[in-house]
C-alpha cells in the first residue's frame, strides 16, 4: 500500500505541475473545454498503475550487478520493513482526517441552509433536477449525485436580471450535464490519498479554476457582446459573496476565481477540438513512459531479491537466559518460485548457537519470483539483547537483520 503511493506520488507529480503549468499557458491559445479534458490524464494515470509492466520482457542484471546492488536494496527494504507500520498509520490519521473535514463542512453546509422549494425556479429546470431556494446562501449552486439539485439565493431574482439568472442556470445545468459533481467527487478521493504530496493540494485548486472556466465556455459559446457583459456582471455581483460551500457541490462562484474568468470570457479562444485528442494521447504516452520506468526500475533494483514474507529466527531461551548475544552468517539460493534452498551457515559466534534457529527461519521465506534462479545471497542475523546497538556486518554486501528476544 505504502509502496504504490509513494510510487504513484512519483508519477502523478511531475503530471500534475506539467498540467498546471499548461494551463496557465493554454488558456490563451486554446480552448479551456481541451484543458480541462487534459486533466483527465490523471485518474488514467491511476489506472495504468495497474497494469503489470514488469511483465514486458527485460534484459535480467548479471550476478555481479546483482551483488553491487544488493546492500543498498536491503537496507531500503529493511528502512520500509521497520517503518512501514508507523508511516501506515500516519497515512491512515491524515486520510481520515481529510475525510473527516471534508463531511463535517458538508453536513453543517445543508444543515444551516434552510432550504425551501422554489416554484419560480422550477420552470427553469428540467423535472429530474430539484429547484431550491435559501436565505443562508448568496450565490447559486449544484449538489447531489444521483438526484441533483440547483440552490439559489432567497433574493436571486432581485439581484440578478432574467437573462443573468438563465446564464446561471445554464452555467449549474452544464456542471451537473457533464458529470462535474463526479469528477469533484473523485478529485476529492485523490486529495485524501495522497494528502502527504504537495503538488496535489496545489493542483486541486487550479483544477477547480479550469471546471468553472470551462462551465462559462460552454454558456457564452453562443452569446453576443453584450450577453458576455453582462454575464460578467452576474460575476461581479456574486463576487461580493464569502460563501463558504460544500466540498461536494459546485458553486457558480468560488473565491479566488474572479479575475482569471473575467479575464477568459473577455479573451476566449475558439473550441477547438482538433488538438484534443492528440494532447490527451501525448499526456497519455508521457505517463505510460513514466509508470514504465517507475515500474522496470522496482524490477531491477528490488524485483529478484525482495523478500515477500520473512520471518525472523526465536532467539534461543537458554542464549537469552545467559546473556549470549552473537551471530550467524548463512548464505542461500533464491529459486525461480522465489523459495529459498542451499542454506548453509558459514560462520557464526558463538559457534552453533544460533545455527538453527536461523535455518529453520530462512527456509520459511518467500522473495519475489526472479526471472532466473540467484545464486550466494548472504545474510547476517545478529542476535542482541539490546535493540540499540547497531549492526556490524562482517562481510560487505551482506544483509544484516537484527534479532531480539521477545
Amino acid at each position: 500500500m505504502i509502496s504504490w503511493l509513494i510510487e504513484q506520488a512519483v508519477v502523478m507529480t511531475p503530471l500534475l505541475l506539467f498540467l498546471v503549468v499548461f494551463q496557465q499557458f493554454g488558456f490563451k491559445k486554446l480552448s479551456a473545454s481541451i484543458i480541462y479534458a487534459c486533466w483527465l490524464v490523471i485518474p488514467l494515470s491511476l489506472l495504468f498503475s495497474c497494469i503489470d509492466f514488469t511483465s514486458i520482457s527485460t534484459a535480467p542484471p548479471s550476478q555481479p550487478q546483482l551483488m553491487s546492488y544488493q546492500q543498498e536494496l536491503v537496507k531500503y527494504n529493511q528502512v520500509i520493513h521497520q517503518y512501514s507500520t508507523p508511516i501506515l498509520l500516519v497515512w491512515i490519521f491524515g486520510f481520515c482526517s481529510l475525510l473527516a473535514n471534508y463531511l463535517i463542512r458538508h453536513i453543517l453546509f445543508f444543515k444551516h441552509l434552510e432550504m425551501k422549494e422554489c416554484l419560480s425556479l422550477r420552470n427553469l429546470l428540467p423535472k429530474n433536477i430539484g429547484a431550491y431556494s435559501a436565505s443562508r446562501i448568496s450565490t447559486p449552486f449544484s449538489s447531489g449525485y444521483f438526484s441533483p439539485i440547483i440552490v439559489v439565493p432567497k433574493a436571486f431574482q432581485a439581484d440578478y436580471t432574467k437573462q443573468q439568472q438563465q446564464m446561471i442556470i445554464a452555467h449549474e445545468l452544464k456542471h451537473i450535464r457533464r458529470g462535474d459533481l463526479f469528477w469533484n467527487f473523485l478529485v476529492m478521493l485523490i486529495h485524501m490519498a495522497f494528502w502527504f504530496n504537495p503538488a496535489v493540494w496545489y493542483a486541486r485548486k487550479h483544477f477547480h479554476l479550469c471546471q468553472e472556466v470551462s462551465c462559462d465556455e460552454l454558456v457564452l459559446a453562443d452569446k453576443t457582446k453584450q450577453q458576455k457583459l453582462s454575464y460578467s456582471k452576474a460575476l461581479l455581483v456574486s463576487q461580493t459573496s464569502k460563501q463558504v460551500n460544500s466540498p461536494m457541490s459546485a458553486s457558480f462562484f468560488q473565491q479566488g476565481f474572479y479575475s482569471c474568468r473575467l479575464i477568459q470570457i473577455t479573451t476566449s479562444s475558439a473550441s477547438n477540438k482538433a488538438y484534443l485528442l492528440p494532447l490527451l494521447v501525448l499526456l497519455i504516452l508521457i505517463n505510460f513512459s513514466m509508470q514504465f520506468s517507475v515500474h522496470i526500475l522496482e524490477n531491477f533494483h528490488s524485483g529478484l531479491i525482495k523478500p515477500i514474507m520473512r520471518i525472523l529466527p526465536v532467539y534461543p531461551e537458554k542464549a537469552a537466559s545467559n546473556d549470549i548475544e552473537g551471530f550467524a552468517i548463512a548464505s542461500f539460493s533464491i529459486n525461480e518460485d522465489g523459495q529459498t534452498e542451499n542454506i548453509k551457515i558459514n560462520t557464526s559466534q558463538p559457534a552453533g548457537a544460533f545455527d538453527n534457529e536461523v535455518i529453520n527461519a530462512i527456509e520459511t521465506w518467500q522473495y519475489k519470483k526472479p526471472q532466473d534462479n540467484v545464486d550466494g545471497v548472504e545474510v547476517q542475523l545478529n542476535f542482541r539483547k539490546q535493540n540499540s546497538q547497531p549492526i556490524k556486518l562482517v562481510k560487505k554486501n551482506t544483509e544484516g537483520i537484527l534479532v531480539t528476544p521477545k
